[in-house]
């Protein structure tokens, strides 16, 4: 039943009615075979802890789902309800034609993106500044870490680094693209060029975010021509535009580059391939920072 924001609820011009189920036990339950009674219940909210059950007449989106910071309303749909843009689980929920359910929402788009979600529904910083999405690229579902700027844009993170956990040639490029709980780190580089591709803008952004003792800071950040590789295997300080450097990139920075030798897979380093300083991945899991996070305006 899970679709793709599943805690909260709609509006009241929504609710065909609300009723509290007299056993707790059984609500969820209870509230989901109310809806399958109501002939015009497209979707219902549930309250874990007040055993209220919301039935709605229509299926949420982005758009129209309240979050719940108390997780406390779970909110489920109906088989076959959903229009474009509305919440799904399958491809048979989508009523409009061409539409299919990727990321979670029925759409007749061949990828979901953070910039996707951003540039369909706004930014959604009202569920989170960095929430976590279903997406879809290249035929496959995946599960994204956005960033979503006050500013209505959507960036992908394509590169989730921790100290500690040690990277080779292969996670790099693919690791936890389901973002499984307990498995550290995630990479989507396997696919960073094709997204680049999947756009026609001019210019990409590349942002490269920091955590260090649970404090966040902009380690470095800039735009590149779209025909611009984001990875490459050489040291780049030209090229790139309207570059921003963080009070934690105290090294001369470079674009995105690999390095084909040393523990050091992934840097920004243009001095020194192997410093630590600069470094975003490594083989032997040490990092300047407790956490480094690539994102791409995609």
């Amino acid at each position: 039943m899970e679709t793709a924001w599943n805690s909260g609820r709609m509006d009241s011009g929504q609710r065909l009615q609300a009723l509290t189920i007299s056993s707790p036990q059984a609500g969820r339950c209870t509230c989901c075979a109310l809806c399958h009674q109501e002939t015009n219940c497209a979707s219902l909210s549930f309250n874990s802890a007040t055993s209220v059950c919301e039935l709605y007449s229509s299926v949420a989106s982005f758009s129209t789902l309240r979050p719940d910071s108390t997780n406390q309303w779970s909110y489920y749909v109906m088989p076959g309800r959903s229009e474009t843009g509305h919440f799904c689980r399958q491809d048979s929920d989508c009523v409009t034609s061409g539409d299919f359910c990727r990321g979670r929402f029925c759409t007749s788009l061949d990828k979901v993106t953070c910039r996707t979600i951003a540039d369909t529904f706004g930014s959604i910083r009202h569920f989170a500044v960095t929430p976590t999405v279903y997406g879809w690229f290249n035929g496959r579902p995946m599960t994204l870490k956005c960033w979503m700027t006050s500013g209505g844009e959507g960036f992908t993170a394509v590169l989730i680094s921790t100290r500690g956990f040690q990277f080779d040639s292969t996670t790099l490029m693919e690791h936890n693209t389901q973002l499984q709980d307990g498995v550290q780190g995630q990479s989507l580089l396997g696919m960073v060029e094709d997204i680049r591709q999947s756009e026609t803008d001019s210019t990409y952004r590349i942002a490269i975010w920091y955590n260090n003792n649970g404090g966040w800071g902009n380690l470095l950040a800039y735009d590149a021509l779209r025909n611009e590789p984001v990875l490459s295997s050489t040291v780049r300080t030209s090229g790139w535009m309207n570059v921003v450097r963080g009070p934690g990139a105290n090294w001369s920075p470079s674009m995105l580059w690999m390095s084909s030798s040393g523990s050091t897979l992934l840097t920004t380093n243009a001095a020194d391939g192997q410093s630590v300083t600069g470094a975003l991945a490594t083989t032997d899991g040490v990092i300047h920072f407790d956490s480094l996070w690539v994102y791409i305006k995609e």
